[in-house]
């Protein structure tokens, strides 16, 4: 047993916003983001509204933190450097690929954020800065590991990354949700890959 027990009320917190968030996973998953209200979520998840708006002021806010919860599974630190210094091509690939693998796992959660975007200017301003934050901190992280990238600054490293994330984000949306410029996976994975590096050598230059 911990000498350290965590709190009840922590324990409680965190259970409920894991139930929130995965009820409405659920039902965006069933039923379409559109049609999945934070009444809807209570109800599913046993809870009162008001416990639900506790956690969160909107199905938005809902959205954007099970959203949140995908993007830091992409890559590591050893992963990243990789990419960053030697533009390995088959870290790149694995990357690409994952990320692709993820929004066919989350099909609905993603096709959601697309809609919500649509709808609700703030949602998308919401979530890039929510990502500009996490790969400017990320990129400080990498930054400090390896001495060649301590020779170029965070902002930089933070801006050749969005870019060819938001250049690979596109393009798996336009894939799967729109209609694809691609005759498989493997033909936008392999052309996805190609462009990410590209990318990353064209504003990594010393």
């Amino acid at each position: 047993m911990s000498d350290n027990p965590e709190p009840k009320f922590h324990r409680d917190k965190e259970g409920k916003i894991k139930l929130i968030i995965e009820t409405f996973v659920r039902l965006i998953n069933q039923k379409g983001y559109t049609n999945v209200s934070t009444n809807l979520v209570a109800k599913e998840a046993g809870l009162s509204i008001g416990t639900v708006y506790n956690y969160f002021k909107s199905k938005e806010d809902i959205l954007q933190a099970a959203f949140q919860g995908t993007i830091e599974d992409f890559i590591d630190f050893s992963d990243a450097i990789k990419i960053l210094t030697i533009y390995d091509y088959d870290t790149t690939k694995m990357l690409v690929s994952k990320f692709l693998a993820s929004h066919k796992e989350y099909y609905q959660l993603h096709k959601a954020q697309d809609q919500a975007i649509a709808i609700n200017h703030d949602v998308f301003q919401n979530y890039q800065k929510n990502l500009d934050d996490y790969i400017l901190a990320f990129s400080k992280q990498v930054q400090l590991s390896d001495a060649h990238l301590a020779k170029i600054p965070a902002e930089t490293i933070s801006k050749a990354m969005m870019l060819s994330f938001n250049l690979l984000d596109t393009l798996v949306h336009q894939h799967l949700f729109r209609t694809s410029n691609f005759e498989n996976d493997e033909e936008l994975i392999e052309y996805t890959t190609k462009l990410f590096i590209f990318t990353l050598k064209l504003y990594l230059k010393e």
